[in-house]
């Protein structure tokens, strides 16, 4: 049962429910309509644009989010009411960061993004144990979730919003599911995809270094970090014109980010599932890792739920949910192709799956 608690006041009924969730993006999204017995005015229902609405399902609460689209509908009995929006994190990604402070040196990770967050009033908690320090100069007009994503992905952290309205800092797939999907058996496959239009052979990131007695002229002015996907045979380079300074080494990782994320995200798998919990009564949930199974698809692996959308369509529950490779929010290096004597990686394990050996 769906339950929304606004200005203290508790809403249910409600129908045709999508609330989803991605790691590709800070704050979630929600849907949801309601048909109630046509009494005095709209504006008594107590539901306004822009208020704090709280999600609950089965009195647990999924999301703390605002209203941000009201449709309402009328007949002679009956009012019908749309409801939109997103999570409270929504402000960081629509707005500039407006800090007098551009310049950031020698602060540790969290103490930044506590920082960025703050214009907003949102808190930011961690789950992981390393807290870098770093250095940062921001580029005016960029929003706040541009500046924290960016930062974030260096270190191969990611920023999820927490069901309090919170972000909270995690690694990918630090948690697993404890349950497994398998195609006809506990899920149903929407789509596999295959997809290498987006991978390149070589990654080159331009850029340059601030110069010191040590470190000047033209080596200082092209700073040049190149990676290569040994997967793609043809010529494909991809060019990066970095827009802060950065050392050699800074350049070479940027790179190596690039190609391992562009490689990972090339394979997808899209699986409904009827319940919103496994087999052990646990809420399936993004960045946790769950063993996928499809014999025709010619996938046995661990794979990250990437995005999830919970739906209640007619009083039924399902849930939707894209599968990726752990791979493509982990800060790694791309690994060349293996010789039969050392460890395969996710992409060998794939190929040699597909091809029966």
């Amino acid at each position: 049962m769906i339950e929304v608690k606004i200005s203290n006041y508790i809403y249910s009924g409600w129908k045709n429910v999508v609330f989803s969730k991605s790691l590709n993006e800070l704050c979630g999204s929600y849907s949801m309509s309601l048909v109630k017995e046509k009494r005095g005015k709209l504006a008594d229902l107590g539901i306004s644009e822009g208020a704090k609405i709280d999600i609950f399902s089965n009195r647990s609460l999924m999301t703390a989010a605002f209203v941000e689209v009201i449709r309402a509908g009328l007949n002679s009995s009956q009012v019908s009411l749309d409801i939109e929006g997103r999570e409270r994190t929504c402000d960081l990604v629509d707005c500039p960061y407006m800090g007098s402070k551009i310049q950031f040196n020698n602060i540790d990770y969290l103490s930044f993004l506590k920082k960025i967050a703050s214009q907003h009033k949102i808190s930011v908690r961690s789950n992981v144990l390393e807290n870098p320090q770093i250095k940062y100069g921001i580029t005016p007009g960029a929003t706040c979730w541009e500046i924290m994503s960016e930062v974030s992905r260096k270190y191969g952290f990611i920023l999820i919003t927490d069901t309090d309205g919170a972000i909270v800092v995690e690694k990918a797939g630090r948690m697993r599911n404890g349950d497994s999907l398998e195609d006809g058996v506990n899920c149903s496959v929407q789509s596999v995809a295959f997809d290498s239009s987006e991978r390149f052979g070589e990654y080159h990131v331009k850029s340059q270094a601030n110069q010191d007695d040590d470190f000047f002229g033209e080596k200082a002015n092209n700073v040049h970090g190149i990676a290569k996907d040994e997967y793609i045979e043809r010529y494909r380079p991809f060019l990066i014109d970095a827009e802060h300074n950065m050392t050699q080494k800074e350049a070479s990782e940027r790179a190596e980010y690039e190609a391992a994320w562009r490689r990972a995200k090339s394979v997808s798998a899209k699986v409904v599932v009827p319940s919103w919990r496994n087999k052990f009564g646990v809420l399936w949930l993004v960045n946790h890792l769950v063993p996928f199974r499809s014999s025709y698809f010619g996938v046995d692996t661990e794979l990250i739920i990437s995005e999830i959308s919970y739906r209640i369509d007619s009083g039924n529950e399902s849930v939707e949910m894209t599968l990726e490779p752990k791979d493509a929010y982990e800060k790694r290096s791309v690994i060349k192709k293996k010789n039969k004597k050392k460890e395969k990686d996710f992409w060998d394990s794939l190929i040699e799956q597909r091809e029966g050996k």
